[in-house]
């Protein structure tokens, strides 16, 4: 039997102390270090990527989670947005569901790094997890981010709750309350700050660093969010008779204002986040 984890840094360096006395040789250059406790094999690669391999790993693996400061094998949810960081297209949120079967999920494909997938690996790899992966989406579009901007949400605000309402709708669906994770796009307190004033608040979250690198849960998330931006992207740029742009870089003002040239501000309004620099600096 085998498990995989992928750890950050600093927890390979303390799994590294862990079992310092117990390291094994290997000739594989693309293994940082093999080591051996009670029949299971533990063989960990320069990506970050760790096997655990024997009669029960999972035994091994649960004697490591508090040591190493990661998530507990079992159910939990992971969560992860798309179009945060984007002038054009909504703001997508997603949260999956993960049960101690789904661990391994991403090992199947073979994928390190779910940042590096193509457009064409993401699309296929979502339709795959919508199959076996409990999950809410929520796509939440220009024209309402920007009324709720004029209202004094801000970026991270608005995020913040999308995430409590998909986390609560998720849980519901699940028919229990799990633990969450999700990447730290902002601090525990500043979260819970820009919730506070929601009618149910869920608790039981935890924002981690490098999270999209390290919880099966949180990757998954980001394919779905990734894949739904881009799909509703693909249909603005159908209607609107232009390839629309990612980010907000001078190239995406340069857009703006092929827009507002063609006498076409009302559409930006409709498709972009106007309170992003990039429209005020189009209207100039």
């Amino acid at each position: 039997m085998e498990y995989t984890l992928r750890l950050n840094v600093e927890q390979l360096n303390k799994l590294h102390k862990i079992f310092v006395n117990s390291l094994i040789s290997s000739d594989d250059k693309n293994i940082s270090f093999v080591a051996s406790s009670n029949n299971n094999t533990i063989s960990v690669y320069t990506t970050g990527l760790v096997k655990i391999q024997g009669n029960n790993p999972a035994i091994l693996i649960n004697s490591l989670i508090e040591a190493l400061d990661i998530l507990n094998v079992n159910d939990y949810i992971g969560g992860y947005d798309c179009g945060g960081s984007d002038f054009f297209g909504p703001l997508v949120i997603v949260t999956c569901f993960f049960k101690k079967e789904h661990f391994n999920f991403f090992e199947k494909y073979n994928i390190k790094n779910v940042e590096e997938l193509s457009e064409s690996s993401i699309e296929r790899l979502a339709k795959e997890i919508a199959k076996v992966i409990p999950y809410t989406l929520s796509v939440f579009p220009p024209e309402k981010y920007n009324k709720l901007s004029e209202n004094g949400y801000t970026n991270n605000r608005l995020k913040a709750v999308l995430y409590n309402s998909s986390i609560i709708t998720l849980n519901n669906k699940i028919g229990k309350k799990v633990p969450v994770i999700l990447d730290n796009f902002v601090t525990a307190d500043a979260y819970f700050n820009h919730i506070s004033k929601e009618i149910e608040q869920y608790k039981n979250v935890n924002l981690k660093p490098n999270a999209l690198l390290t919880v099966p849960a949180v990757m998954a998330a980001y394919v779905l969010s990734k894949y739904s931006y881009l799909s509703k992207l693909k249909q603005y740029s159908v209607a609107t008779s232009k390839e629309l742009l990612r980010g907000t870089k001078a190239n995406v003002t340069d857009q703006i204002k092929e827009f507002i040239n063609e006498d076409r501000i009302s559409v930006v309004e409709k498709i972009g986040k106007i309170a992003f620099r990039n429209y005020k600096e189009a209207l100039k």
